[in-house]
């Protein structure tokens, strides 16, 4: 019993060492199971290095025209464009308010360029988090493409400083000078949703009208006797930016009021799941090793695998974080009226999951508040889609309770009864599964294997459908579908492609998952198969199928 203590000891200050303290030389995301920068990533610039090599796709000419066709490839919009000429970047060197640094982003991508200088990646791991890029789009040709090179410089910054314990993308808003330098004893902020409009890019130049409400773009200030000089009157409601540098060597004449908005908002819901999966995939593995050296406690008769109340508590925490963060929870009051560029609203709004009513996650307001619909169209992730099962069964479970429509949890009042009716469209709905005789137990199973992961699963009354067995394995004889927005990609739901299920001996196909899922494995379209594409399937898919499947 001793010697079983000193271990369990032992497995304790091993856990507790790990975490994030000051005096700690390595990240926790360093650590196993991470193990970040030790780590292959599969993100958006592994699948380009692959194109890249093969000859498929290439970049060459100006460094203009690299950076076009590099957005193009990554499926990223010029209109996403914001410029940033502050000097906080480690080309800090060549950035100022006559040379800013132009950003360009997507739902999990970003990239940054300074026109002369190199262009900056980082895409998003769903396991990891972002993960940083450079190369020199300069002299680029078939002879000499681009080299894509981790920039461990990023990790200064983006490494734990200002997003603490995880890999994380942000904005901060401070007060530059006139070359573009910090006043650093002025302070500065990460922004995110929360943060008050008036606070808000401080070192950035913002396009847009926001009416009488003031924010911090567009101005330089300076320190006179101690005492900072900063007017945000003279930054308000600016629409074109060619008398603060020359635009022409960018890729639009804009750094775009709403563009801003949102991607303070990405920023912060991908920072939480990076949290959540990071440290949820740490609390596993301690699971693991205290299994090594203690009996399991009895089980409490639930599904769930998590068997210690210190795991438990982590899985709850960063439950309510994420939900949280989804749900808009303390949203800071944005002006009544917002205008920016029509191009990136557009383009934000257009290819996206659309309920019977016509509404989406990506429906902006732009009034008050920045969505029309309060849930985090990152739900349609692969950063979400990533997340430990027994994770996302609690944060499905906070969904329902927050969006109940008679008597919802009090934390997310200020959603109102309608708001809530049109985002629980957007969750999942209820798998049908309608077994026979032969195959009542399998499907059972699976369907206990489902619920387990996370899906929502309801045993129906119909019988199978054209469904065959061969060596234990459900396939699909054939399938009839048919869609309804979202995905149009001619290979979506295809069938006989199956999914290991996890439990032996049964598989299930993709119309078994959200049909983005399927197609953003094998690598389809980004453009054509949005994340959470709306598929409906029925019959086929051996008597498994998904009565309005959405996200």
């Amino acid at each position: 019993m001793q010697l079983r203590l000193s271990i369990l000891f032992g497995v304790v200050a091993a856990v507790l060492w790990s975490l994030p303290v000051h005096a700690q030389e390595a990240e926790v995301y360093e650590l196993p199971p991470v193990k970040y920068s030790a780590t292959k990533p599969h993100d958006a610039v592994t699948r380009l290095q692959s194109a890249l090599i093969s000859g498929d796709l290439k970049l060459e000419g100006s460094d203009s025209n690299v950076v076009k066709s590099l957005l193009r490839i990554l499926h990223i919009p010029v209109t996403s464009q914001m410029l940033v000429f502050s000097k906080t970047s480690f080309q800090k060197d060549i950035i100022g308010p006559k040379h800013p640094r132009a950003l360009y982003y997507w739902d999990d991508c970003y990239v940054g360029w300074v026109p002369g200088g190199l262009v900056e990646i980082a895409a998003i791991d769903p396991s990891m988090g972002p993960v940083f890029y450079s190369f020199d789009p300069r002299g680029l040709s078939e002879r000499n493409p681009p080299a894509f090179t981790r920039e461990d410089d990023c990790m200064r910054c983006h490494g734990g400083t200002f997003v603490p314990g995880i890999p994380g993308v942000f904005a901060r808003s401070l007060f530059p000078d006139q070359d573009g330098e910090p006043i650093f004893r002025e302070g500065s902020e990460v922004v995110d949703d929360q943060t008050p409009f008036s606070e808000r890019w401080g070192g950035w130049y913002v396009t847009g009208l926001s009416g009488d409400a003031k924010h911090r773009g567009n101005i330089c200030g300076e320190e006179v006797n101690d005492h900072l000089i900063f007017d945000p009157s003279r930054g308000a409601n600016v629409t074109d930016l060619s008398g603060f540098f020359d635009s022409s060597r960018y890729l639009t004449n804009s750094s775009d009021i709403v563009s801003l908005l949102v991607f303070e908002h990405q920023t912060a819901m991908q920072n939480s799941l990076t949290h959540a999966e990071i440290n949820c995939r740490r609390m596993l593995g301690y699971q693991e090793d205290l299994k090594k050296v203690l009996d399991p406690p009895a089980s409490s008769g639930t599904n769930d695998e998590l068997l210690f109340d210190s795991v438990r508590t982590v899985f709850e925490h960063c439950a309510d974080n994420v939900v949280d963060t989804l749900l808009f929870k303390d949203e800071a009051p944005l002006p009544k009226t917002i205008v920016g560029s029509d191009g990136f609203q557009k383009t934000f709004e257009e290819n996206v999951p659309r309920s019977k009513d016509g509404s989406s996650l990506k429906d902006l307001l732009l009034s008050g508040h920045l969505f029309k619909n309060r849930c985090s169209y990152l739900i349609y992730s692969d950063s979400f889609r990533a997340l430990p099962a027994p994770l996302k069964r609690r944060i499905y479970a906070r969904l329902f309770k927050a969006l109940d429509a008679d008597h919802p949890n009090p934390r997310y009042s200020y959603i109102g009864r309608e708001e809530r009716e049109r985002i629980a469209r957007f969750l999942p709905r209820p798998i049908r599964i309608s077994p026979t005789a032969n195959l009542k137990n399998k499907l059972a199973q699976l369907a206990k294997e489902l619920a387990f992961q996370g899906h929502p699963i309801r045993l129906g009354a119909r019988k199978l459908s054209r469904c065959a067995i061969n060596q234990d394995t459900i396939q699909t004889i054939s399938t009839s579908r048919r869609f309804s927005g979202g995905c149009t990609h001619r290979n979506c739901l295809r069938p006989g492609d199956p999914r290991r299920s996890g439990i032996s001996g049964i598989s299930w196909t993709a119309g078994l998952l959200p049909c983005a899922d399927f197609c953003r494995t094998t690598g389809a379209h980004r453009r054509t198969t949005q994340p959470g594409g709306k598929c409906r399937a029925r019959g086929g898919l051996g008597g498994l199928f998904a009565t309005q499947w959405v996200g």
